[in-house]
């Protein structure tokens, strides 16, 4: 038990400068990076302009195998978990952008993590299918929990939507 623990926190450091970006189509399918050094680039330009693109040392390549009509995932690693922490926080204006709303972008997370969030994921189904109203996944202190939403007046409820 101890092994899985200090593997899966070594893994968690390790995935820390790295991001997914998901919805950019491959222009090249016959090597791995299928045109993503450039939209890595864009994307971090956009929303991180305090960092310089020449500065930076980033790597991409796309995840899974090539499929007709489907995009892979696009893995980027930077040098620095700073960037990554930045891009996260400011992901959500991706969509202002006219060149760079169709995408999104993801932590780079563990198995366990990924399994983790599903299994909430199908709590949060089961808690809504059984009634319950205002509740959503929200992280708390790092760690994804099923937490309520507490709506008090109509503009608490606009908000939210």
């Amino acid at each position: 038990a101890m092994e899985n623990l200090i593997g899966e926190f070594y893994d968690r450091e390790r995935r820390k400068k790295n991001f997914i970006l998901f919805g950019h189509p491959e222009i090249n399918q016959e090597n791995n990076t299928g045109g993503g050094l450039e939209i890595a680039n864009s994307v971090i330009s956009t929303l991180c302009p305090e960092y310089p693109i020449r500065n930076l040392n980033i790597k991409a390549f796309r995840l899974g195998k090539c499929s007709a009509g489907k995009s892979r995932p696009l893995k980027v690693v930077c040098d620095s978990g700073d960037i990554v922490l930045k891009l996260l926080r400011n992901s959500k204006n991706l969509k202002s952008h006219q060149n760079l709303k169709h995408l999104s972008v993801s932590s780079d997370k563990t198995p366990k993590q990924i399994q983790e969030h599903q299994n909430l994921k199908q709590q949060l189904n089961d808690r809504l299918k059984a009634g319950e109203t205002n509740i959503i996944i929200k992280h708390v202190l790092g760690q994804p929990k099923i937490v309520s939403t507490k709506q008090t007046n109509s503009t608490n409820t606009d908000s939210l939507n």
